[in-house]
């Protein structure tokens, strides 16, 4: 038992972060841009937000308790909740593409990799059969040659007598 004990002791996993301060969260929200779908609506409660936030150096505990309940929504646009629920929507369909491009990827890669070797060997074949062209008009060559000089020597012969 003191073995297990002095193991688990050993395998401590790192603190967790401090979270972000509010000015940090209040900055990132206010630097996001227009068309974020996420910062879009914390933008336009920002104002009502900070005026839930304490301001107090050990403020976790209290950050816990400003409930969603307690910002008012009402201003909110529906047109523009309208669009981003549409972009949210563009960028799970997005995400989902995305998420099946590797799969396809590996595949036409593997694809690629077989019609490369059945060009290759294409190839070897063209080169091959190039080469017997060339063996064969080689020989026809020679062939008519040795006949060309015998077709002569048989007028030759035939001047002679």
């Amino acid at each position: 038992m003191g073995v297990m004990s002095k193991a688990s002791k050993g395998n401590r996993l790192p603190e967790r972060p401090k979270p972000p301060a509010w000015e940090d969260i209040d900055a990132d929200v206010s630097a996001a841009s227009k068309d974020d779908v996420v910062f879009s609506v914390g933008r336009a409660n920002l104002p009502n937000v900070s005026a839930h936030v304490p301001r107090e150096k050990n403020s976790q505990a209290n950050n816990s308790t400003a409930e969603s309940s307690d910002l008012d929504l009402s201003h909110n646009d529906p047109e523009e909740v309208q669009a981003s629920y549409e972009n949210v929507l563009r960028l799970i369909a997005s995400y989902e593409d995305l998420d099946s491009v590797p799969t396809s990827v590996r595949e036409q890669y593997s694809n690629l990799q077989v019609m490369g070797q059945d060009v290759l060997g294409s190839i070897s074949q063209l080169r091959e059969l190039a080469r017997s062209v060339a063996r064969d008009s080689q020989a026809h060559r020679s062939t008519q040659a040795e006949e060309g000089h015998s077709v002569k020597g048989k007028a030759r012969q035939k001047k002679k007598k």
